[in-house]
């Protein structure tokens, strides 16, 4: 990763997963708005970086606009992709753009910069998506779309078997 330049944060190191959780707490406290959207890919190609710097140089003012990429691998790849619902385990990296800014007035600016910024990453993206990262809730298709639709429909067979009522609903939903 240090290859492709000087890094405005280089946080580049192996870390307790606890830790990594911990990284962005104090930046993105409580009260910011924020989106963002992300794949997995498969490596980090030039054209991909030349796509996320070119569009830095269009991120709107305000706010903070960027790109992360956190590895994939190691322990993640070694359960087997069958095994739990998380759709990809072989992934090398996870690749996002963001966009954090304060002012109402400029959501549809950092919104449409997040939407281009992504288009750097999706010609290179594989199947899949983070369920955790998914911003339009309530559809369907989107859901269906993190998973795969073998694990999709798995999913909805579990979730007619343990929770019919769809009492567990508050989140990317899975109807029964």
């Amino acid at each position: 990763m240090r290859a492709f330049g000087t890094p405005v944060a280089d946080s580049i190191a192996q870390k307790l997963h606890l830790t990594a959780q911990h990284l962005n707490d104090e930046a993105m406290e409580w009260g910011h708005r924020f989106s963002m959207k992300s794949g997995f890919t498969g490596s980090v190609p030039q054209e991909m970086v030349d796509g996320c710097l070119a569009r830095l140089d269009e991120a709107p003012k305000g706010g903070d606009c960027s790109f992360t990429f956190w590895s994939m691998g190691r322990a993640i790849a070694r359960v087997d992709v069958d095994a739990t619902a998380f759709p990809t385990r072989d992934a090398a990296f996870w690749a996002s753009a963001e966009a954090m800014w304060d002012d109402p007035g400029s959501d549809q600016a950092h919104r449409e910069w997040v939407r281009s910024g992504m288009s750097a990453i999706t010609p290179f993206a594989v199947a899949g998506r983070y369920v955790n990262d998914v911003s339009e809730p309530g559809l369907e298709d989107v859901v269906r779309s993190v998973y795969g639709d073998a694990k999709y429909e798995r999913l909805v067979q579990l979730k007619r078997k343990w929770d019919p009522d769809n009492v567990f609903r508050l989140n990317q939903n899975i109807r029964p």
